[in-house]
């Protein structure tokens, strides 16, 4: 009996206990509903006094301005003005963006120079050199081509202005019969139809035998020998052209190559211009001596008339006496004097 009577006590306590919780819990959120609507109210209020804050500020700065456009009505003019013609010029930092890359590319279009055509080119062959300087107009075509931003398609649709004469003729024959269909294969039939096959082998025996004049600066020579270079076909080795430049140089040159000990055509040609300008008075006195004198003032001197520089004429006249002839000056001496004889 007594163990019943505990369990009904701790069962009512258990009752009572969560009963007062459930009124805690129910207390506290009424509390934070309420705290939370005083915080609101409190920020109504602070926001209305805000407003009303800026309204009071705005009115009196109008106020103001209103006052000072009375005293002065040209300067509130000229600040409205001021101000409307300044609001469109705010611009977003696309609207900025975009203005300037438009900008950029409207100078880039000016800057750019529009390529010439090939018509206009001065640059014609006419096949007439027997294919000599075949090769060294190719080398220019395709040089200029670059330069005018030209593709190796555009040159061969406009091929017909780089020809001329016979060659003209042969282009317009080739293009007919589709001999070749590109540039590619237009160089390699120009040069099969113009150039005799040992053409490569005359132009190196012609550079073998191209030497440095005693006058001559490095820099003329080099760029002689590979002008050469320039008209064969199929150029030699880097070393092969060097030993041609390095054999036929100076000696006063080469031997200062050989104790730098230079073996390549980069540095040939550095050296070479660091010679040419440690001997660069001899140059200067071989081109004294070719310019002729000039005439000083002390010098001039009067010109000899025509009858001073004319020779003087003896006539011959014949001799009384023996009948040859005799000079006008010797018949007046003997005029003068009788006996005297007049030797042979």
């Amino acid at each position: 009996m007594f163990k019943r009577l505990l369990e009904h006590v701790d069962s009512y306590l258990d009752s009572k206990l969560s009963s007062v919780s459930g009124e805690r819990r129910k207390g506290d959120s009424s509390s934070c509903e309420d705290l939370d609507s005083e915080e609101a109210r409190k920020y109504r209020r602070k926001e209305t006094h805000r407003r009303m804050r800026k309204r009071s500020s705005s009115e009196d700065a109008i106020d103001e301005e209103e006052s000072r456009s009375h005293r002065c009505p040209g300067k509130s003019t000229k600040k409205r003005n001021r101000r409307e013609v300044s609001s469109p010029r705010r611009k977003s930092k696309n609207q900025r963006s975009e203005s300037s890359s438009g900008e950029s590319s409207d100078r880039q279009k000016r800057g750019r120079r529009q390529p010439r055509s090939i018509a206009e080119w001065k640059m014609k062959y006419d096949g007439k050199d027997e294919g000599k300087k075949l090769n060294k107009f190719i080398i220019e075509v395709e040089f200029m081509a670059e330069a005018e931003s030209l593709s190796k398609r555009d040159l061969f649709n406009e091929a017909i202005h780089l020809f001329s004469g016979e060659a003209r003729s042969w282009y317009i024959e080739g293009r007919k019969n589709r001999d070749f269909r590109n540039w590619r294969e237009l160089v390699a039939e120009l040069k099969q139809e113009f150039q005799p096959p040992d053409m490569d082998f005359h132009y190196e025996q012609q550079a073998v035998q191209r030497r440095q004049k005693r006058s001559e600066k490095f820099q003329d020579y080099f760029n002689a020998v590979m002008e050469i270079f320039q008209y064969m076909a199929v150029a030699p080795s880097e070393q092969r052209m060097f030993d041609i430049v390095f054999r036929n140089l100076r000696s006063d040159y080469k031997n200062v190559l050989v104790v730098k000990g230079i073996r390549t055509l980069k540095g040939l040609k550095q050296w070479g211009r660091k010679l040419d300008s440690v001997n660069v008075w001899m140059y200067r006195n071989r081109e004294a001596e070719v310019t002729p004198k000039s005439v000083q003032v002390h010098e001039v001197r009067r010109q000899p008339s025509r009858n001073e520089d004319r020779p003087v004429e003896s006539r011959w006249k014949s001799a009384p006496q023996t009948g040859k002839g005799l000079r006008s000056n010797q018949k007046d001496d003997v005029e003068r004097h009788p006996g005297m004889r007049i030797g042979r």
